[in-house]
């Protein structure tokens, strides 16, 4: 972890590449140098600095270093391609991969970095310092949010309901779809829906257009996005109980009832894609108790069946009716599954790729 105070917060750049320079020649032994240079020049192209890495048997690498007082995931690709067209062609020793130091680098743009092969540094901790020659691996975890974050109500999470209402939206309606439009579609505040959609861009799940319209959702992401913030047993309140002949009965049990419900998880995306035998029934509903007792179910002891009273309606929005049965959306048992345990998270993995591949056949 990082050792500088918790309060500490760089106010520029300049700070960033000094505590980018510290931090590399504290962490590496002393036989190894590291050098840090302000500004090269390298033809038309100035890149914030060049870091030079000596190993103690001479062999020299260099790194072209980018530094940003704030990083969004929607600037990494532009980041990328500048410290790309500022690498020398011929240089005294070779180029390894690019670093951006920044001072919070979320988790979305931390991964988008590590799968471009480059290295990143913040003032928090999150380092990640690859090098084939001489060879270096670095890899620390610091802060999971900006601690240096203001008291604005710019949304940053996809934690709650409207975010929930935005994002299911998103990933059912195909776009183009107006600010007001999925306002409407999703029955989140306008407001909530503009904030949602402002941190959407900043995270590369999104595109718009000059006039606010989305254009383009990377729906798989976003779903696995989702998935960081929400959980089916940590968002919604969940009743555990039983079903002695297999939660497949249950299915059977309430064809015809007439409680409000939509079936979820294992049994939902079951329609869709080839599972193995469920172990599991998960089932929204408002009222569990009330559905329980209407269905026979055993609560306490072992538990083969959970009933979920839901964080928000949302759960209930687009459900499928088949064979006389009610399940959730799609993209609610996706998010579902990959919030479970055990095999779960790659059954909700596999379900994504059959609606991938099957657009056509869910996708409003």
């Amino acid at each position: 972890m990082w050792n500088m105070p918790a309060v500490e917060r760089p106010t520029s750049e300049a700070d960033l590449l000094q505590l980018l320079g510290r931090d590399l020649k504290s962490r590496l032994p002393e036989s190894w140098n590291v050098d840090l240079t302000v500004e090269p020049k390298f033809g038309r192209y100035r890149p914030d600095a060049r870091l030079r890495v000596t190993a103690p048997d001479g062999v020299v690498a260099m790194i072209l270093v980018e530094a940003k007082t704030t990083l969004n995931a929607r600037d990494v690709p532009a980041v990328l391609t500048q410290l790309q067209q500022a690498t020398p062609i011929a240089a005294e020793a070779p180029f390894g991969p690019p670093l951006v130091v920044s001072r919070y680098i979320a988790p979305r743009s931390r991964a988008l970095l590590a799968e471009a092969g480059a290295s990143y540094m913040d003032a928090t901790g999150n380092l990640r310092f690859v090098l084939e020659r001489p060879a270096i691996y670095l890899e620390t975890a610091g802060a999971s949010a900006d601690p240096w974050r203001g008291p604005e109500r710019e949304t940053r999470t996809l934690r709650g309901k409207p975010a929930a209402r935005v994002v299911r939206a998103l990933v059912d309606f195909k776009p183009p779809l107006g600010v007001r439009e999925l306002s409407k579609r999703s029955g989140a505040s306008l407001g909530s829906t503009y904030r949602t959609i402002d941190f959407l861009d900043k995270e590369a799940l999104i595109s718009r257009a000059e006039g606010g319209e989305v254009v383009a959702v990377k729906w798989p992401d976003l779903l696995l996005r989702w998935s960081e913030d929400y959980s089916f047993q940590g968002s919604n309140q969940v009743t555990a109980a039983l079903e002695p002949r297999g939660p497949e009965r249950v299915v059977e049990k309430l064809l015809g009832s007439e409680a409000e419900y939509a079936i979820t998880g294992a049994l939902s995306a079951r329609r869709v894609t080839e599972l193995a035998a469920p172990r599991l029934a998960t089932i929204f509903t408002p009222n569990p108790d009330d559905l329980a007792e209407s269905l026979g179910l055993h609560q306490g002891g072992a538990a083969n069946v959970l009933l979920a009273r839901p964080f928000d309606d949302v759960v209930f929005a687009r459900v499928d009716e088949e064979a006389g049965a009610r399940y959730a959306a799609l993209s609610q048992t996706a998010v579902d599954l990959l919030t479970g345990s055990g095999r779960y998270p790659a059954e909700g993995k596999n379900l994504i790729a059959w609606m991938s591949a099957n657009e056509a056949d869910w996708r409003g």
